[in-house]
Parts: structure tokens; sequence; C-alpha cells
């Protein structure tokens, strides 16, 4: 395809830069979504006790983001 790292010889050096950059990707993304859930489930519960049992869908948010990360992994 001739696409190229700059700066980065090809073969081994290239594979291992990769692989970094996806171990981070994945831990970064990991960590945003725990932390979409844990604010969904506190902000869901926080909805439903004020507006008796009506709650906005945050739980679809944390479907389409966790989607969007595995799609890119």
């Amino acid at each position: 395809m001739g696409a190229r790292i700059p700066n980065l010889k090809p073969r081994k050096a290239t594979i291992e830069y990769l692989t970094k950059i996806q171990a981070s990707t994945r831990f970064w993304g990991g960590l945003l979504l725990s932390l979409l859930a844990t604010t969904s489930t506190i902000l869901d519960r926080y909805l439903r006790s004020i507006n008796e049992g009506f709650s906005i869908g945050f739980t679809s948010v944390l479907i389409i983001v966790g989607s969007i990360i595995a799609i890119d992994c």
C-alpha cells in the first residue's frame, strides 16, 4: 500500500510502535467507558428519584461509545 510512519523503519520498529499506540488507546478508551458508565448510573438514579420514574437514556450513550471503541480495535 505504500503507507508508512515517518521516522520509523518498516518491520519490527513499526510493529512495536503500533502495538504501543493500540495499548494506550485501549487503556484510555476503557477508562473513559468506565467513567461514562459510572456517571450514567449515578445520574440515572438521581433523575429517577426526582422525576418519579422518568429518566434520560444514558445507557444508550454507553452502548454507542462501547461500539465505537470496539470498531477501532
